[in-house]
């Protein structure tokens, strides 16, 4: 696992931590049944998992969809210009 540090200014974090929950607090509560628990930098530090999960799936699944486009897509070869 890697650990990842984010640096929010003081004045900034209480908009910081509305606008993550308001968005994300949903999810986080779907994988952390405690989420209700947990005191404000934890459930920004909920939200922000359920961000980059969800962002990461995405990327994986557009990234299978690409692969199978291009396995399932027919070969086009130009003809030759022959007369």
């Amino acid at each position: 696992m890697v650990r990842v540090t984010l640096t929010v200014a003081n004045k900034d974090l209480p908009d910081v931590l509305a606008a993550l929950e308001r968005q994300w607090s949903r999810e986080a509560s779907r994988i952390n049944s405690g989420y209700s628990e947990l005191a404000p930098q934890d459930r920004a530090a909920a939200c922000l998992g359920a961000y980059v999960r969800s962002i990461t799936k995405g990327h994986r699944r557009a990234a299978e969809v690409d692969r199978r486009r291009r396995e399932i897509a027919p070969i086009v070869v130009a003809e030759p210009d022959i007369s």
